[in-house]
């Protein structure tokens, strides 16, 4: 069950959204005005760094995936820049909608369902990696990055990092590119 949240939330998630549409859709601002194009284009910005985040987080984890604690690149700013990432993604969505109820739904789906999980994971990482966890858990904030205390690498940490590991990535990014261009086709054509 806890490999697929996602993919379920999405559908529900997706439900929501299309009856938000089929209610009838309201940006907060007309369309073509200044207000409006900022918002896209700050949805965008988010859009776009929450990819280049999961990307650089997930060059980090992959390898670790199983073996190690993941500690470099991102890991060392904070315990969860996948999660970040998401969050960025989500948000430019929100920016992108510029729908009250469409944000509301948003958020109030995946920000529980992102709370819960990081909770269940920090627990198994306690489990598997003991001190290790602990030590890293102490010094690393949970989300904010704390680029002033950056914490070393492990040495077991030590691992090659690959792009390609990246590629896993990719489907789920485009999903919400995809998302971003569907909603602005929608406003345009609704």
């Amino acid at each position: 069950m806890m490999r697929y949240w996602r993919s379920l939330l999405a559908c529900v998630w997706g439900i929501m959204a299309a009856a938000v549409f089929w209610h009838g859709w309201k940006p907060w601002f007309p369309l073509g005005t200044s207000a409006h194009l900022v918002l896209d284009f700050i949805g965008a910005a988010f859009l776009a760094g929450g990819a280049a985040i999961r990307l650089w987080a997930s060059v980090h984890v992959r390898p670790c995936k199983g073996k190690t604690l993941a500690t470099t690149g991102p890991y060392a700013y904070c315990r969860h820049p996948l999660y970040i990432g998401s969050i960025l993604l989500i948000l430019g969505l929100c920016f992108i909608a510029q729908n009250t109820l469409f944000d509301a739904i948003t958020l109030l789906i995946w920000f529980p369902a992102y709370t819960y999980k990081i909770r269940f994971e920090e627990r198994e990482l306690y489990k598997k990696y003991g001190q290790a966890w602990q030590d890293y858990s102490n010094k690393t904030p949970r989300f904010i990055p704390r680029f002033s205390a950056k914490v070393g690498p492990t040495p077991e940490a030590n691992v090659p990092h690959r792009w390609s590991d990246a590629l896993v990535e990719l489907p789920g990014i485009l999903g919400f590119f995809a998302i971003g261009v569907l909603l602005e086709c929608l406003e345009h054509y609704l």
